[in-house]
């Protein structure tokens, strides 16, 4: 700003506000010493504000309609401005008195409508030039897509809609796309899957039992199932082997050390992502017909389980290609005890304060490893029902949770807040106190708030410090 200053004044000063040249006019000059009125009028310019608004006992400059800023924004407020006049009154002989304004497409009246209005509803605005085409024209009677292929020097080519009809199926999963919807599918997810799988099964066969898995159908009573959970047991043989799994550990103290696939040591401690870490290995691949069951599970590396894939059982590693991991862990590497949790008979890992997450939710609430027996019945009196919950029935439970969302002093209906008393009654048990904390300052009797001190007194002493501090 002070550079253009500089560069067209000669100084960085602002010049002064020169007024208008014309006699009886305070306005400030604009171009030529003249103010913006008079510089039009002495161009013989036809802009309106060289023109005063036609409201009586106003010269404010004409905005619109022969109207000032404030009366036209009335007018407009009030949807007259299609019956607003046209004043004549201290405009140049040359100045147009009407301003008519026609739609393009039908010719209509657009007195009224906004400024720069050309039609008055979309029916009136052309349409597209290009093959098989009705959008709007966007430029050079061309729509967006066809503008954009001309300037690439392209053929025009018809555009292919993608929207499809209101409450059609989804092209992934078949359900009804919904009301008012023209996407092609229901949710994001099919349409994300269907971008990646152009061709994918939806149906497979289990590998146990033979019967037909629907990849997308609904699991445990849940949604829609748009990624399988498993693509080669149904959900009746999985549950079922699922009960007889056992783990890497189990497996060990059942068969050993060795690993199956390719007999080899399986170090004990190693933990995961180490590739000498134990895994349970399916003799028989879930792929080839294999299950969960005990007797087709054996202690295997992480390498030689990744290594097998889904190859049929009595697949054999070449031992030389995992002894040189082993030799590397059993001279360098040492024996690491795995946690577990401090709760006896518990193989869990550990989350924190050395226990599982059940287990140290249950000593937090009940402050031992094990639960609480729970009464037979409800512990009200003449009361055999069932416990709902607290040792009370669901009658008994619902009427302890009125009493405690009410306040505790008599012929007080209000909702409590703290301690079983309404806000009020609250606010006066902490004033009233036998125990409350009086301020140490003598011949105070303010409640203390902090360092035994009340607000008053504390402030001063903060005060105080920070003038000693600073030395003052």
């Amino acid at each position: 700003m002070h550079r253009q200053r500089l560069k067209r004044t000669g100084s960085l000063e602002k010049r002064p506000p020169r007024p208008c040249d014309m006699s009886s006019c305070d306005q400030n000059a604009m171009a030529k010493g003249l103010c913006q009125r008079h510089y039009d009028l002495a161009r013989g310019s036809a802009r309106r504000s060289s023109a005063e608004c036609s409201e009586e006992g106003c010269g404010s400059p004409v905005k619109a309609r022969a109207l000032c800023r404030l009366h036209y924004s009335k007018r407009q407020r009030m949807g007259q401005l299609s019956t607003a006049p046209l004043s004549t009154r201290n405009v140049p002989d040359d100045l147009p008195t009407t301003i008519e304004r026609r739609c393009r497409g039908c010719g209509a009246d657009l007195a009224g409508f906004p400024p720069g209005r050309r039609y008055c509803t979309d029916g009136c605005k052309p349409r597209c030039s290009g093959p098989q085409c009705n959008r709007k024209v966007s430029g050079r009677g061309l729509c967006s897509t066809h503008l954009k292929q001309r300037n690439n020097g392209e053929e025009l080519r018809e555009i292919r809609s993608t929207r499809v009809e209101t409450n059609s199926d989804c092209g992934w999963c078949g359900e009804p796309v919904g009301v008012g919807s023209r996407s092609r599918y229901c949710s994001w997810k099919c349409r994300n899957l269907a971008a990646r799988h152009v061709e994918v099964d939806v149906t497979g066969t289990c590998s146990q039992c033979g019967t037909v898995i629907d990849y997308l159908a609904p699991a445990n009573g849940g949604g829609r199932r748009l990624t399988p959970i498993s693509k080669k047991l149904c959900d009746q043989c999985r549950h079922r082997s699922s009960s007889l799994y056992m783990s890497a550990d189990d497996l060990r103290i059942r068969d050993g050390d060795m690993c199956n696939i390719c007999g080899l040591v399986v170090p004990d401690g190693v933990l995961d992502p180490h590739p000498l870490s134990g895994q349970v290995d399916h003799v028989t691949p879930i792929a080839l017909g294999g299950s969960h069951e005990p007797e087709n599970l054996a202690l295997a590396h992480k390498t030689c389980n990744i290594a097998k894939r889904d190859k049929p059982a009595g697949w054999q590693r070449d031992p030389a290609e995992v002894e040189p991991l082993v030799a590397e862990w059993l001279a360098t590497g040492s024996p690491v005890v795995k946690p577990l949790c401090s709760a006896p008979d518990c193989g869990r890992k550990p989350e924190a304060m050395g226990m599982c997450q059940k287990h140290r939710r249950r000593f937090r609430v009940h402050g031992s490893y094990d639960l609480p027996e729970k009464p037979a019945s409800c512990s009200a009196e003449d009361c055999a029902k069932p416990i709902r919950a607290r040792g009370l029935c669901r009658t008994h439970y619902r009427q302890w949770l009125q009493s405690r969302t009410k306040c505790s002093e008599p012929d007080c209906s209000s909702n409590a807040n703290t301690r079983g008393l309404c806000k009020s009654h609250y606010n006066h048990w902490l004033k009233n106190r036998i125990d409350q904390p009086v301020c140490s300052k003598s011949s105070c009797i303010e409640r203390a708030e902090v360092r035994g001190l009340c607000g008053k007194h504390y402030g001063r002493q903060l005060r105080d410090q920070r003038r000693q501090k600073d030395g003052g």
